[in-house]
């Protein structure tokens, strides 16, 4: 992927006459402050969705499971890759990290990517096996693990020409290095690049985004076809069709917000390759630079807010971890000694409130705390079932009539 480097890939060339406008003070803490917002909000929230779907055990699906791998490869992301724009805001093109980092962080973007890329691919090809053909074996956690290890492979060769273009070379003033894509003397230097560029863009943007198209298409045509005249369905089947038409909304606004973000960088590459001549500045062009990267990284912050917003589940769970994180702080201060007793205490209001057939059930105000949050970080094993009880407890109510986020 073309990383910005201003005057060296022109060093056999005539430089073009550009006005380079100068980041000022202002503009630097604006910039810096815009990506540290987005930084923050990516690792957290994606944190909390990696969070909600280990600690509770209904919400463990095959979905979910792709939905993980896709805050993972944000995480990835924000960890590795955002950070090194808000030093390309100070120190412009002048790369002082050694060659080592200036082959992993474009290498290690590319794959969070790709990866990203070929997990929704994943997740809508499993939601139109599940919902065009119901009757047809559910895809297992075994093959969903698999199909995650195959796109990180598949993620990773394909970027791995990047680990030897990405190289440091001193700039045509001489007085300081970059960080630059040069893909000589093995292959040609300037059309190497270009059909490099061409070939993702064919790969991870057109080829994916017209294969979910056609198949949200065929689920969409499935799930709001009209029922035949005097063909009934019972309640439970139409709760199933509303969660699942939830999710198929929910995850193609996913993917619409996916190419949209990244939609400005792929079109400041192309036309760098392909109408230099027409905009021969646009290479020195900082601004359409900066916008367009950070256009795409944005969007690893505004996933875990799309799962919140257009997700029940996810919207409970979050507020459910908030609440655990509480819960947590409040049992650190609480003396050691003082802490059986609380969980005592939890496990015979849970007992009273099973014996009403109500989880919600609690004999007063202030064990109504207790139990909201001891059942946060209860970690206890059922001696009747020899299963382990973790996690975020839902109500019951809540749980049998919510769909949405299930295997079917």
């Amino acid at each position: 992927m073309y990383v910005l480097d201003d005057a060296a890939n022109f060093t056999n060339k005539t430089l073009p006459v550009c006005l380079l406008i100068p980041e000022t003070l202002s503009s630097q803490i604006a910039k810096t402050v815009a990506y540290v917002i987005i930084i923050v909000c990516s690792l957290i929230g994606n944190a909390f969705v990696v969070y909600i779907v280990w600690q509770s055990i209904r919400l463990r699906t095959v979905i979910n499971f792709f939905i993980c791998n896709l805050a993972v490869s944000d995480i990835l992301v924000a960890a590795l890759c955002e950070p090194n724009m808000i030093t390309q805001l100070f120190l412009g093109n002048k790369w002082i990290f050694g060659t080592v980092l200036c082959k992993l962080i474009v290498f290690f973007q590319s794959v969070t990517i790709a990866s990203s890329v070929f997990t929704l691919l994943a997740i809508s090809g499993d939601r139109y096996l599940a919902i065009v053909f119901p009757l047809r074996r559910r895809l297992s956690f075994t093959k969903a693990k698999i199909i995650v290890a195959v796109i990180w492979t598949v993620s990773i060769v394909m970027m791995a020409p990047l680990i030897y273009a990405q190289r440091v070379k001193t700039a045509i003033q001489g007085d300081y290095d970059v960080c630059i894509e040069e893909w000589s003397p093995v292959f040609e230097k300037e059309k190497a690049p270009r059909d490099f560029t061409v070939v993702l863009f064919v790969t991870m943007y057109v080829v994916p985004l017209i294969t979910m198209g056609v198949l949200y298409f065929i689920i969409c045509l499935k799930l709001w076809q009209r029922k035949l005249p005097g063909e009934k369905s019972s309640r439970s089947d139409v709760k199933i069709q509303a969660g699942r038409k939830k999710i198929v909304k929910m995850l193609m606004t996913i993917i619409v917000i996916f190419a949209l973000c990244w939609l400005p960088l792929w079109l400041f590459q192309f036309l760098i390759f392909f109408s230099r001549d027409k905009y021969p500045c646009i290479a020195f062009n900082r601004t359409f630079y900066f916008l367009a990267l950070f256009l795409g990284h944005s969007n690893s912050a505004i996933n875990p807010f799309l799962y919140a917003l257009l997700n029940k589940n996810f919207r409970q769970g979050f507020k459910q971890a908030c609440s655990c994180l509480k819960a947590r702080k409040y049992e650190t201060s609480l003396p050691t000694s003082a802490r059986p007793s609380l969980l005592k205490r939890y496990r015979s209001e849970q007992s009273l409130a099973s014996s009403r057939n109500s989880l919600a059930y609690s004999p007063n105000k202030k064990s109504n705390f207790t139990q909201k949050t001891l059942s946060c970080f209860v970690l206890q094993r059922n001696d009747d079932s020899n299963t382990m009880t973790t996690g975020i407890s839902y109500n019951r109510r809540s749980s049998t009539t919510s769909e949405t986020f299930r295997r079917d």
